[in-house]
């Protein structure tokens, strides 16, 4: 993709694709592609910044399947964040097409890995009974704080238990509400640690982007 655009729009453009099978394994391999050329920086950020995009399209499709009123309830959060996350790549993609530099850089390795299936599939199991098995002995509150500790790994499984409680009525839509908010907000603390790996420079700039898309989404769940 990269020797057909270019560095600076192959780059986000890898990013926002990439973002569909890991948001998270994408931010860290563009902090390497920063850290190892900081001419790259601004397109990195750029490709980080809208792997997280994939994350809200993919959550909306998994609660589409697991609950329609738990989507229905979260649309507007799930679109303000994702609306901002895609203003924040844009404005970084923008800002790397107009700096005067070269387009040799390219990205080694593969967005996609051949376990991402089978890997998504026993989180999904892992955490619906860690959920259960949660809420059984602890109630709500042992459902979110289930839900959150398994949002720290995926988001999308720990999305998708929730809302298949709320589904049988086995927990309040409004608690599933708040515990999705919350594994989006572990899921970006862990997509945080992960960018470190770029370096300070590629941290300071991916950060903010990361922190107005939970922003983002809780100002519009509650107003």
């Amino acid at each position: 993709m990269q020797r057909l655009v270019g560095a600076r729009w192959g780059l986000p453009l890898a990013g926002l694709l990439g973002g569909f099978a890991s948001s998270t394994a994408t931010i860290a391999s563009m902090g390497q592609r920063a850290r190892q050329d900081p001419s790259v920086l601004p397109s990195a950020v750029a490709g980080a910044t809208l792997s997280s995009v994939p994350t809200v399209v993919q959550l909306s499709l998994v609660l589409t399947v697991a609950d329609l009123a738990t989507l229905q309830m979260l649309a507007v959060p799930l679109a303000a964040m994702g609306l901002v996350g895609a203003v924040y790549g844009g404005l970084f993609t923008f800002r790397a097409v107009a700096a005067e530099r070269g387009e040799t850089a390219q990205i080694s390795g593969r967005a996609f890995s051949p376990g991402t299936a089978l890997l998504f599939a026993g989180l999904f199991c892992f955490i619906a009974v860690l959920v259960v098995l949660m809420q059984r002995a602890f109630g709500d509150a042992g459902a979110l704080a289930g839900a959150v500790t398994g949002g720290f790994l995926d988001a999308h499984s720990s999305a998708a238990s929730v809302a298949g409680l709320a589904a049988q009525n086995l927990l309040p839509r409004a608690v599933a509400g708040n515990a999705i908010g919350l594994i989006l907000t572990a899921n970006t603390m862990s997509k945080l640690v992960f960018a470190r790996v770029g370096g300070r420079a590629f941290f300071w700039r991916v950060a903010p982007g990361l922190a107005l898309m939970i922003a983002a989404f809780w100002i519009a769940r509650w107003f």
